[in-house]
């Protein structure tokens, strides 16, 4: 997907078919999921140089799809409720109309 000559897309996740030099916290072959940087993008091609520290690990309990699809809204839903909100342990929020990503979200999971 192309829009004014830019691959579109900032999540992604697949596996490493390559790394620099100075990567020394992922193999090739390791599955991971990262989110590219705003003024990167292109996730949605078929490969995507990614900076080391903007990817994780995999977690082997969800498929590529369910990992590409938390970076940003897990980053967004995370400032806002913990970072700005000081959401604590075990507290709820209810969030109306919140139907996207960020509303669907769970912190619960998170470690």
């Amino acid at each position: 997907m192309y829009l004014s000559g830019r691959v579109l897309g900032f999540d992604l996740a697949g596996y490493v078919v390559g790394r620099g030099s100075a990567c020394n916290r992922f193999n090739v072959g390791d599955a991971v999921f990262a989110m590219a940087e705003f003024t990167q993008r292109g996730a949605l091609a078929e490969y995507c140089v990614i900076k080391e520290e903007r990817c994780a690990l995999k977690p082997e309990h969800l498929s590529y799809e369910e990992a590409a699809s938390l970076p940003l809204v897990g980053q967004t839903t995370w400032q806002a409720l913990v970072e700005l909100g000081h959401l604590q342990a075990r507290q709820k929020v209810l969030i109306l109309g919140g139907s996207g990503g960020t509303g669907l979200f769970d912190l619960a999971h998170l470690p």
